[in-house]
């Protein structure tokens, strides 16, 4: 349902009985970028209840184009209307940026929404292997404005950055118990089939 290729307007077209914008025609475009956003939000639907009946009680959580505008209008993604719908249980705005006053306005825009308490601000940790004292900066922000949750990527960037690890945990990564804690599950499990 992405894009303007000659399938996805020849389906609009079929659904809705309407001409796709097409080479510089804005005619329906509103409607075919409504038509889009509701199918994506149809797809969100069908997975998220695929996954609830598979494992009741479940958490389903996407994660998002931080600026939900921008989302809502560029990738057709409604997330905060997928939050408020119920159709996620979570929302992790990707807020991947080392400029620090983007992340904080983001953050206190989403600390705002009504449905911030089921907002996990997605955090960087990547971006800050030669500077890891900055991820801690951006998660006391996060702490700093209840009630959101936190998310950090990559785990296998915290997991290879012993520097980055100690900012986080204040334990050295190579320490044996401390790799059987980050040891990645998936590991574990490809061993127990194995045996």
């Amino acid at each position: 349902s992405f894009g303007h290729g000659e399938s996805v307007r020849a389906r609009f077209q079929e659904e809705t009985g309407l001409r796709a914008p097409f080479r510089g025609s804005l005619i329906n475009g509103n409607r075919f970028d409504e038509w889009r956003r509701d199918k994506l939000s149809e797809l969100v639907a069908r997975v998220a209840g695929r996954a609830r009946v598979t494992r009741p009680g479940v958490l389903v959580s996407a994660a998002v184009w931080a600026f939900a505008d921008r989302a809502y209008l560029s990738t057709f993604q409604d997330w905060r209307g997928w939050v408020s719908d119920g159709l996620i249980d979570l929302a992790v705005p990707m807020l991947y940026t080392r400029d620090d006053r983007l992340f904080r306005y983001a953050s206190e825009s989403f600390a705002g929404l009504r449905s911030a308490p089921r907002i996990w601000v997605g955090v960087g940790a990547w971006l800050f292997a030669e500077e890891p004292e900055r991820v801690g900066l951006q998660l006391g922000a996060l702490a700093r404005r209840p009630p959101l949750g936190q998310s950090l990527f990559s785990w296998d960037s915290i997991r290879e950055n012993e520097a980055l690890h100690r900012a986080l945990t204040g334990a050295p990564a190579d320490e044996t118990e401390q790799e059987a804690n980050l040891k990645d599950p998936a590991d574990g499990a490809a061993e127990v089939e194995s045996e």
